[in-house]
C-alpha cells in the first residue's frame, strides 16, 4: 500500500538477497555477491483497496470482503469444478495421493482461520488434519513423515514465526 501510488510493479527478495536501487534502475544480489534475476509482479489492486474504504475498522472490512476474497482466491482455480492448485505448488496428483496428515501451522487471525481449514480438509478431503501455533511448532521437534504436508498460513506472508517454522 505504501508504494502504490507510485508503482504497481515490484519483486520479491529471497532469504540472503540484497536490492540496490537508484532513481533509475534496480539491482538483486545474494549474500555470495552474485547477481539475481527476479521476476517482476504486477500489483492489480489500488492503493484505496489498501484503505478501509468507509468502514469503521479493518477487521470489518474484512468481514465484508470475504465473498470478493474467496472468489478472488478460487479464480482460474476451479477447472471442471476442482479446485486446482498445482502451477502454484508443484503438487503432483501421486504426491497428493500420498498424504495422510496435515498439519497447519499459523499464528494470530491466521490460526483462527485454520481451525475452519482443519475441519473443511477433514470433511471433504477425510485426511487427519492439526492446526498448530507457528510460534510454538518452531521450537518443537515434530514428528513428522513423508506422508505429511505442512500447511503455512501467514496473514502478511512474511511472519517470523511461520517462516521460521517451516524451515
Amino acid at each position: 500500500p505504501s508504494i502504490l501510488s507510485y508503482t504497481n510493479k515490484i519483486i520479491y527478495l529471497e532469504d540472503k538477497e540484497i536490492a540496490i536501487i537508484t532513481k533509475d534502475n534496480y539491482r538483486v544480489i545474494g549474500f555470495d555477491g552474485k547477481a539475481r534475476k527476479k521476476k517482476v509482479h504486477i500489483i492489480n489492486w489500488s492503493a484505496k483497496a489498501a484503505q478501509k474504504d468507509g468502514y469503521e475498522h479493518f477487521m470489518l472490512k474484512e468481514i465484508y470482503e470475504q465473498p470478493n476474497a474467496i472468489t478472488d482466491t478460487l479464480n482460474g482455480r476451479l477447472i471442471n469444478n476442482h479446485v486446482v492448485f498445482e502451477k502454484e505448488f508443484n503438487l503432483d496428483k501421486e504426491y497428493l495421493k500420498n498424504i495422510n496428515r496435515i498439519v497447519i501451522i499459523a499464528c494470530g487471525t491466521s490460526w483462527h482461520a485454520s481451525l475452519i481449514g482443519e475441519f473443511m480438509l477433514e470433511e471433504l478431503a477425510k485426511i487427519p488434519t492439526e492446526v498448530e501455533y507457528a510460534s510454538e511448532f518452531r521450537y518443537r521437534h515434530a514428528l513428522l513423515d513423508r506422508g505429511t504436508l505442512i500447511i503455512a498460513i501467514s496473514q502478511s506472508g512474511e511472519t517470523a514465526d511461520p517462516l521460521a517454522a517451516i524451515r
